[in-house]
């Protein structure tokens, strides 16, 4: 966040000709950000593929937990080991794994919530996205004791803005 801040700072003082603070982030401990630098985020990555073969876990799903959530992908990861007898499909334990993390740990309520703000699935995975939306409603609606009518409602708002990313209007 710092990096991305102190650079967006240099670019509005080029523009404007009026300086801005550097980031005061540098202090701010993000959850999951417990990394010392970016060799130690590739070090955790491996360890995670290594550890995540027992379930199965892709180095691309590795990478996406490690990048979204830091450090707390492990415990991602663990929950996925937990649902290895009641998820025989890979893709849904960890998709599943993650979901519930969102929800128990994150206060992750809506479809929404998880498939845009939290999981970025919408702007970084959406060629996957489609197969995972009905059950990213399903299982929240469930985990989160809602109505069938309460995910069905969810699905319908996350589609629109599924489109809606792709309509650009000025």
């Amino acid at each position: 966040a710092e990096r991305i801040t102190d650079k967006v700072s240099a670019l509005l003082t080029g523009m404007t000709g009026q300086p801005y603070r550097d980031s005061r982030t540098e202090t701010i401990a993000l959850a999951g950000g417990e990394f010392d630098n970016y060799a130690a985020v590739d070090a955790f990555k491996q360890r995670l593929v290594g550890e995540g073969r027992q379930v199965d876990l892709s180095p691309a799903w590795a990478e996406h937990l490690v990048d979204t959530y830091g450090t707390d992908a492990a415990a991602i990861l663990e929950r996925a080991y937990q649902l290895h007898q009641q998820e025989t499909d890979a893709d849904r334990r960890i998709l599943r794994a993650e979901l519930e993390y969102g929800i128990d740990e994150e206060g992750v309520c809506t479809v929404s919530d998880f498939l845009i703000r939290r999981s970025g699935r919408l702007y970084f995975h959406r060629p996957a996205l489609e197969a995972k939306i009905a059950f990213v409603a399903e299982h929240t609606a469930k985990v989160l004791g809602l109505p069938p009518e309460a995910a069905a409602e969810q699905e319908r708002v996350f589609r629109e803005d599924y489109e809606a990313v792709l309509a650009f209007r000025s």
